[in-house]
């Protein structure tokens, strides 16, 4: 089972905060995701399904697709979630 290094992740999520300007919640997931390059898309899809993350790294593109049928509480989890998921692949990246 993997490590989950918080310290790292903590240091990250800093930085993308301070990067956007964002110093109190509430946090609009969608816009951030926006605002960090990455195409935030609504659709049907099967219930099991809440959404997922489809990068072209080579490309540095990002395409996060939401459930719209799931409650918002669940899409702005999906956002965030894979929102992180691209910044931290493409800060591990630069590094």
């Amino acid at each position: 089972m993997a490590t989950v290094r918080r310290r790292p992740i903590r240091t990250l999520t800093k930085r993308l905060l301070q990067e956007h300007h964002i110093d109190a919640p509430p946090v609009d997931v969608a816009k951030l995701a926006e605002q960090m390059g990455v195409v935030v898309h609504f659709e049907t899809a099967d219930d099991e399904l809440s959404g997922f993350l489809l990068r072209d790294i080579d490309r540095y593109k990002a395409l996060i697709g939401v459930n719209k049928d799931h409650a918002p509480t669940r899409q702005r989890f999906t956002i965030a979630h894979n929102s992180a998921t691209s910044y931290c692949m493409r800060a591990n990246r630069s590094m």
